[in-house]
């Protein structure tokens, strides 16, 4: 089925926004119970899954997919998000959040003239390799960003969003105006439909659950931000020409690839000419010479995008925990996905330990990547094992570093 044709259905006789009303106010009640907030660092997350939850209560209701379908979505997907709400929920409360306020105090003091120019140097880029003759953005940073650049991408942006928030918490208001302005700025010239807004809101969120004491904004300083963030947004809809109707269709692609591969009648379609190593991480497989994962148009959203619209258009859908685990791991292969989450969240966790001791930056990178880590997990598979990669990368350059150091060898000062 077509997301487009889906959603016409839904427009005529709003059943969908019903259950969306009543499955969105669920989540928030658990969250309420669980963390004693409606709202915390999850937001996207909450949303998003909101609307996927509600699409697959319709898609059963109105028999659009079988009792089968619906078990597989709760063990591959609902069952993922419980987890990680869990995860998330331990973490904040029962790690050193004095320590984590102390190595954000030390990065803002000692380095925050490396994230400022990170920030003014990426908008540059973004300028000169962005056109605005409306080719895709997601072209441009699929065949140019899945480098090293995206692995620095990946480390620097959400220390830097945190820090935003750390210095308005500390009214350190120049460090926050000149990093707060550079994020719009940067983000408005990657061709974004401002999604610098979620962006300042979601590490608002992160770092009030993580902050020592409660976090409060003058109401003269919350209103401000606001407008300018209001004004910024306003701004960059004219400049790229979206409308209501293009916001209406970003938010409803959440579950685009739910509503294209659950009802199919062969949901592994766009996943059987891969092996298992590739759809499991194409990075690995490609550095293994598996030629299932070098063509780019068999990456999970783009071949949806030519299933069903005819042609790559770099804007596929993401790989959504559930649709993609029926695509890529029907069946008993879903201890597949297991596998990797116990593997991606254990690894993190390792290397949280490990950066605690004495990696001041590398240990709120950790920190970080699990708290983006284990959202892209359910909105998007193939990004989360980039920052699963990243880990690993981590991990190793630790274990190196452990090695040269206690070698006898190679402290040998006949050998320096």
């Amino acid at each position: 089925m077509s997301p487009i044709d889906y959603f016409l259905e839904v427009l005529e006789n709003f059943f969908l926004l019903k259950i969306f009303f009543i499955v969105y106010i669920g989540i928030l009640l658990l969250n309420k119970w669980l963390f004693n907030k409606y709202f915390n660092g999850l937001l996207l997350l909450t949303f998003n899954s909101a609307i996927v939850f509600s699409v697959i209560l319709d898609l059963f209701i109105t028999k659009q997919i079988t009792s089968e379908k619906l078990l597989f979505f709760i063990f591959s997907d609902l069952f993922i998000y419980l987890i990680v709400l869990v995860l998330y929920f331990f973490f904040i409360r029962y790690n050193n959040k004095e320590k984590i306020y102390s190595t954000l105090l030390y990065l803002n003091n000692k380095y925050f003239s490396l994230f400022a120019i990170w920030l003014l140097i990426s908008l540059l880029i973004n300028l000169n390799n962005v056109s605005w003759d409306g080719s895709s953005r997601i072209e441009f940073q699929t065949a140019q960003w899945y480098s090293i650049v995206r692995i620095i991408t990946q480390i620097m942006t959400p220390i830097t969003g945190l820090l935003v928030i750390f210095n308005l918490y500390e009214r350190n208001y120049l460090k926050f105006s000149l990093l707060f302005l550079l994020v719009i700025a940067m983000s408005i010239a990657t061709g974004s439909k401002s999604s610098f807004v979620l962006f300042f809101i979601e590490y608002f969120l992160i770092f009030r659950d993580i902050s020592v004491v409660k976090f409060k904004i003058r109401n003269k300083t919350y209103f401000t931000i606001s407008f300018i963030l209001l004004l910024f947004s306003l701004f960059n809809f004219i400049l790229l020409g979206v409308d209501l109707n293009g916001l209406f269709e970003r938010i409803v692609h959440y579950a685009e690839s739910t509503i294209m591969i659950f009802p199919a009648s062969n949901p592994c379609k766009v996943c059987q000419d891969q092996s298992l190593l590739s759809l499991t991480h194409r990075g690995f497989a490609r550095l293994f010479g598996d030629k299932s994962a070098v063509n780019i148009d068999s990456l999970f959203g783009f071949a949806l995008s030519a299933e069903y619209y005819g042609a790559n258009t770099f804007t596929g859908p993401n790989a959504r925990i559930g649709s993609y685990t029926l695509c890529a791991f029907p069946g008993f292969k879903i201890f597949v996905m297991y596998f990797v989450f116990v593997l991606f969240v254990s690894f993190n966790f390792l290397l949280i330990k490990i950066t605690s001791i004495k990696f001041k930056f590398l240990y709120i990178t950790s920190i970080l990547l699990f708290f983006h880590g284990i959202q892209q997990f359910i909105l998007d598979y193939n990004t989360a094992m980039s920052d699963f990669t990243i880990i690993l990368f981590i991990l190793l350059f630790l274990f190196i570093r452990l090695i040269i150091t206690k070698s006898p060898y190679l402290n040998n000062p006949l050998l320096n």
